[in-house]
């Protein structure tokens, strides 16, 4: 019966003092960023991070911008948003009423929208303007 009653105060104060969303989803999330071809470099808020496919760990409390980019393909841009964290009711259906103010400090409130990002890159395409030298090089036959 101790062992019950210290279990049950122990979770009940780890719940109390902190906040729910934080602890089940913590301050960042994985976003999976996929390209069609893989191998694109990805920049995340001007940072150069890796290459597709890769998960990038994002803060939850920020908007990021995305850039996809390839040789030879046209580059892609992608935002994400802030969606709400359904983990925060759990403060109030668990009392912890810490968590209410911790989980919108850390981020842990926000959920990234969305959280796969899948881009078909372009092919760029070469458009060659005629000059009067080119048309000299390859005259037209009639």
């Amino acid at each position: 019966m101790k062992k019950s009653i210290s279990l049950f105060l122990a979770i009940n104060l780890i719940l109390t003092y902190s906040g729910c969303a934080t602890i089940v989803s913590g301050k960042t999330q994985d976003v999976l960023i996929h390209s069609d071809p893989t191998g694109a470099n990805i920049l995340i808020d001007g940072m150069i991070k890796g290459t597709t496919p890769m998960f990038a760990d994002l803060i939850r409390n920020e908007r990021h911008t995305i850039k996809i980019s390839k040789a030879g393909y046209e580059e892609e841009t992608r935002a994400t948003a802030r969606g709400f964290n359904w983990w925060y009711l759990g403060n109030i259906i668990l009392g912890g009423v810490i968590g209410l103010i911790v989980d919108p400090i850390t981020g842990a409130i926000f959920e990234i929208k969305p959280d796969k990002i899948n881009v078909d890159l372009k092919p760029v395409v070469v458009v060659e303007k005629k000059t009067e030298e080119s048309e000299k090089k390859n005259p037209k036959s009639s």
